[in-house]
C-alpha cells in the first residue's frame, strides 16, 4: 500500500488542532476540503485502474483477431496451393 501525503491529508491534519482551539468554522472548511479531495483522488485512481484493464482487454481482443486473420490467410494459401497442384496433375509442379 502506498502512503501518499498531499493536500487532502495536510488539510485534515490541520483541521484537528483548529477543532481543539475552538476555531470550528475554519476547521470544518479544512476538514471538508480534505475529505472531498481524498474522495476525488480515490475515484480517479479507481477510474485509471478500470481504463488500464479495458485497454488490456481491447489489446488482447485485437491480438486474438489478428491471430485468427493470420490463421485464415495461411489456410487459404494452403488451399490455393493444393488446388493448383491438383489442376496441373502433379503434386510437385508447384515447386518445379
Amino acid at each position: 500500500m502506498n502512503l501518499k501525503i498531499s493536500s487532502p491529508e495536510f488539510l485534515i491534519g490541520c483541521s484537528c488542532p483548529l477543532f481543539m482551539y475552538d476555531n470550528t468554522v475554519v476547521a470544518s472548511i479544512f476538514l471538508s476540503l480534505g475529505l472531498v479531495g481524498a474522495i476525488m483522488r480515490v475515484s480517479l485512481d479507481i477510474h485509471q485502474k478500470k481504463m488500464r484493464e479495458k485497454l488490456a482487454r481491447d489489446t488482447l481482443g485485437t491480438v486474438l483477431t489478428l491471430g485468427g486473420s493470420i490463421t485464415e490467410s495461411i489456410n487459404s494459401m494452403s488451399a490455393v496451393i493444393e488446388r493448383s497442384s491438383h489442376i496441373s496433375g502433379s503434386e510437385n509442379s508447384v515447386f518445379n
